[in-house]
């Protein structure tokens, strides 16, 4: 490799614990990189970032969810890295801008039968016009000694006419309207939700960017539907349903 062609592929994984909002007590696990490439004093650089709260409740569940997102974590950075010299593409990004990539989890419930994540994902790619975001809804349960990331049918009991559904349904639509969604009526009637979070006050539905508002990129909508209104439905004896039971109590 001449001095005038040179590559930089630095790892700086920063794995570390640390506050990164000063405000906030929560205590985060933090891995960074930077690689990239410079040729003929030109190139780019990509930036990898994420964090990842610690989940300190009892049990074995919040330590195996901990570890399982750390290794999600870890593998996402292998996957973004920029090693143009081995990829024989450096070319094509000689003129474009640098990007990265920030995925950062917020803690929504840990319980030791219960722990659930709001995973945000915001990135900027080569030559984008904009940043994008995408917003996760990670929840997981503690299941005949097993660690399970549960869907949204999971939380409720079978029913022929999906009775929680119906309800779900008919809450968001009205939620959605209050909220004045621009494109609410394209995707009526509803007949799934692909994101959403476990809370304490309810259940929280997801919807990304430009997937039923107009813009900006960073405005995705949440609506929160309550237990009061969910909780005849839930499937008995799951973990979720016990969990809620003992919330009802305090």
């Amino acid at each position: 490799m001449s001095e005038q062609q040179t590559l930089y592929h630095e790892h700086l994984p920063a794995v570390e614990a640390g506050v990164s909002d000063p405000s906030s007590s929560r205590t985060v696990r933090v891995f960074r990189q930077c690689s990239g490439f410079s040729f003929l004093g030109r190139g780019k650089q990509d930036i990898f970032r994420a964090e990842l709260p610690l989940c300190e409740c009892d049990g074995p569940l919040s330590e195996s969810v901990h570890d399982h997102l750390w290794q999600e974590i870890t593998t996402t950075a292998e996957e973004v890295e920029v090693n143009i010299l081995e990829e024989k593409h450096w070319g094509r990004h000689y003129f474009v801008w640098d990007s990265y990539y920030d995925i950062r989890f917020h803690l929504q419930v840990c319980t030791p039968r219960v722990v659930s994540l709001l995973e945000k994902r915001e990135y900027m790619h080569d030559s984008a016009v904009h940043p994008g975001l995408s917003v996760i809804g990670r929840n997981f349960i503690w299941q005949d000694s097993i660690p399970l990331e549960i869907g949204l049918a999971g939380l409720f009991k079978d029913s022929p006419s999906s009775e929680w559904f119906q309800v779900l349904a008919k809450e968001v639509e009205a939620d959605l309207r209050r909220q004045n969604a621009y494109w609410i009526d394209d995707h009526l009637p509803f007949e799934g939700f692909d994101q959403f979070v476990i809370m304490e006050k309810g259940l929280k539905i997801l919807f990304q960017p430009y997937e039923i508002d107009t813009g900006p990129y960073f405005n995705f909508i949440e609506v929160v539907v309550s237990w009061d209104l969910l909780g005849p439905y839930l499937k008995p004896g799951a973990a979720t349903t016990i969990w809620y039971q003992q919330l009802q109590k305090r």
